[in-house]
């Protein structure tokens, strides 16, 4: 299904939010002046659609409880793994 362009947006420009994108991510909008290439290779991003993966991403980041997980849940095991594994070479 295509998407309907939001308004004031003029095809194929692509505009500061665009670009500032790819500043942002690296991933996304790769072209300079168009986005015919990034619509051809399906690396465009439009500004809408980063905020709505902002929301997305920070909504999963934080639990039911109001407490921060995924990343720290991580950083956690990978310290209690690094705490294993100097116990081990200790004996």
């Amino acid at each position: 299904m295509r998407k309907v362009q939001p308004r004031g947006a003029v095809y194929p420009i692509m505009g500061a939010g665009y670009h500032t994108i790819h500043h942002t991510s690296y991933k996304h909008n790769y072209g300079h002046y168009t986005v015919f290439f990034d619509q051809l290779y399906g690396t465009m991003l439009t500004p809408e659609e980063e905020q709505e993966e902002k929301a997305a991403r920070k909504q999963r980041a934080v639990s039911p409880a109001g407490s921060v997980s995924g990343a720290l849940d991580g950083e956690e095991q990978s310290l209690g793994s690094l705490d294993a594994a100097k116990a081990v070479k200790a004996h």
